[in-house]
């Protein structure tokens, strides 16, 4: 009986750096879905586009926390943190929606945010690769 090969380190998630890049992620949604509420946002208003990327930046930075703490694959343990973040603030943002009397969010909606922040995460991912690839020491050329 042959057995199959272990996952390489390197790909296997780390859930705690997901988790410290969601405490962001997830604190700047929450934070910006009070606020649409507290301000009592129509849903027909342009400004939800400007609390839609705000959550799309709060993924961001939670990406590049997320990506910063796994240089060896920062753009997936971004955009898992920005898909995994969003869950929590849909969930948090629906409640808010149906106790304020509203509908809730149609399952497009949702999977188009889930991909948009996870979009923000990869982003955030990769410029903190980029970032670190900047400040490690460059080795000399051999001559």
């Amino acid at each position: 009986m042959a057995l199959s090969p272990s996952p390489s380190p390197s790909s296997r998630i780390d859930w705690k750096a997901v988790a410290s890049g969601a405490v962001v992620t997830i604190a700047v949604g929450v934070l910006a879905s009070v606020v649409a509420a507290v301000i009592d946002l129509p849903k027909d208003s342009n400004g939800w586009f400007v609390f839609f990327w705000i959550d799309v930046i709060g993924a961001g930075v939670g990406g590049f926390i997320a990506g910063r703490r796994r240089l060896d694959t920062p753009l997936m343990h971004g955009a898992i943190t920005g898909a995994v973040s969003y869950v929590v603030i849909a969930a948090f943002a629906t409640t808010i929606t149906i106790v304020a009397g509203n509908a809730r969010p149609g399952i497009a909606q949702v999977v188009f945010a889930v991909l948009w922040l996870a979009l923000g995460g990869t982003i955030g991912g990769w410029v903190a690769s980029w970032r670190a690839s900047r400040t490690r020491p460059q080795r000399p050329e051999s001559a």
